[in-house]
């Protein structure tokens, strides 16, 4: 199948696929969400977008999409890592814990809180909206 560089499949509903490529406009989502921010190094909304969006990039087929993707994660917890100028440190890198993008969410909206059942639930039921941002779901909730 041939993409252009909107993310939109060329080929029409009678594709050797039996249907319409389902990436479309993911990768242009990619590219605004989270290349666009991380080159700009806001890293807040870089790792808010991550949360969002993560599990819809991971859908990608394209191998070279996951790594990217994968790639940005990395860089993202590097840079959460890094200590203040002059402050000694003694490091061990682990894989991070990743919650469920609602509890993840929550966390970055309300601190180490205990979760609320209701407030979760209307978190799972905003990310399920298309076009829907950190702060569109900060301000509902």
């Amino acid at each position: 199948m041939v993409l252009s560089l909107l993310g939109n499949g060329t080929m029409s509903e009678n594709n050797m696929f039996g249907g319409i490529h389902k990436e479309e406009g993911l990768k242009k989502k990619m590219i605004d969400k989270l290349l666009i921010p991380l080159f700009q190094k806001k890293w807040e909304k870089v790792n808010e977008n991550l949360i969002l969006f993560g599990d819809k990039f991971r859908s990608f087929k394209d191998e070279m999409y996951l790594y990217l993707l994968k790639t940005i994660e990395l860089l993202v917890q590097e840079h959460k890592m890094k200590p203040a100028p002059n402050e000694p440190q003694l490091m061990f890198v682990l894989p991070p814990i990743k919650l469920k993008p609602e509890y993840e969410i929550y966390k970055l909206i309300f601190g180490n809180s205990k979760y609320d059942d209701v407030k979760l639930e209307r978190i799972r039921n905003l990310l399920k909206k298309e076009n829907i941002t950190f702060d569109k779901i900060k301000s509902q909730i």
